[in-house]
């Protein structure tokens, strides 16, 4: 399969290094000049958790191919989008009329409606997904880890060919498909999970601080209760995602110890966590869930403290 990655982020390198390891031909689309910028290889220092992985570490020099333009009639088969949410409006125009043959895999985190997000592209080219892998790169080191499933879901009745053909890309890499059966509230539960998580960041001063420390996640766990009334109000059915919405309802100290332990133990996990700069990550979320809940009339006085610290409900 002829592979196109959408910008050379985390995400893209981790599965972009997956597919080209079983021979599929991967290429990275960059803006102009970034391919000088970045250089000709990137090194990968990751845990790879797919079972029948030859390696489970890592630790090589990876050669990329990158471009920096698209013409219409290109020939890719699949296209990979992982951008942040507020990104997603320009690469979403920017593709609309580069779509071609190919199927538009989105791998982002969504707080606004997802298929109103996409309207622009065609609906038969779309699937979705998200990563569970996650990394940070340091200088043109990525550290990192791939766990051995990734998440799919629909908002068809039934698969369509592009929903196929993406699920079936990643079964032939050696990855499980874990499908969301209701995508939409799947997304944005996890979206308001990283709101909870990261308006603790604002106050521990990064996502690791939150991760080690008991005290700062049990925090974290209170903050992220206050999603529930949110995610209520816009029609996520809480009894039906009961075990996603676990994290959020469980005793904070459970959940604390919970996380803690996780970290300290796991290098996975402490790799997908990563030490890289997420402030604008942070902000963006923390703010957009609170504008949220200011516009409904909820208060929220633990994640809004976090927006006072952040200075502005604006962007």
């Amino acid at each position: 399969m002829n592979i196109l990655l959408f910008g050379r982020g985390v995400i893209a390198t981790l599965y972009g290094w997956g597919f080209e390891k079983v021979g599929h031909s991967v290429t990275f689309y960059v803006r102009p000049g970034r391919s000088a910028e970045y250089g000709s290889h990137v090194h990968l220092d990751i845990s790879d958790g797919r079972r029948g992985a030859p390696s489970k570490h890592v630790d090589e020099d990876w050669a990329l191919r990158m471009v920096e333009e698209l013409p219409t009639d290109h020939s890719y088969d699949l296209i990979l989008v992982s951008v942040q949410e507020w990104q997603f409006d320009e690469v979403a125009k920017f593709l609309e009329s580069r779509t071609g043959h190919a199927t538009i895999l989105i791998f982002s985190n969504f707080w606004r409606d997802p298929v109103e997000a996409t309207r622009a592209l065609p609906k038969d080219r779309i699937a979705w997904g998200f990563p569970l892998a996650g990394g940070a790169f340091a200088s043109n080191v990525l550290r990192g880890a791939i766990y051995a499933s990734v998440n799919f879901g629909t908002f068809s009745a039934s698969l369509t060919k592009s929903e196929l053909l993406a699920r079936k890309l990643f079964r032939d890499c050696g990855f499980k498909i874990a499908e969301k059966a209701n995508f939409r509230d799947w997304l944005w539960i996890h979206f308001a999970t990283n709101a909870g998580l990261m308006s603790q960041a604002v106050h521990a001063g990064s996502m690791e601080s939150v991760m080690g420390s008991f005290n700062e996640a049990r925090e974290a766990a209170l903050t992220m209760q206050e999603m529930l009334p949110i995610l209520r109000a816009r029609g996520v059915d809480l009894q039906h995602n009961f075990t996603e919405l676990a994290p959020l309802r469980m005793p904070p100290y459970l959940f604390a110890g919970g996380i803690v332990a996780a970290f300290s133990f796991s290098k996975s996990f402490r790799a997908v966590v990563g030490k890289g700069d997420h402030k604008e990550e942070i902000r963006r979320t923390v703010l957009s869930v609170l504008r949220e809940a200011v516009e409904l009339g909820i208060g929220t006085p633990r994640l809004r403290r976090a927006g006072d610290w952040l200075g502005t409900l604006g962007d």
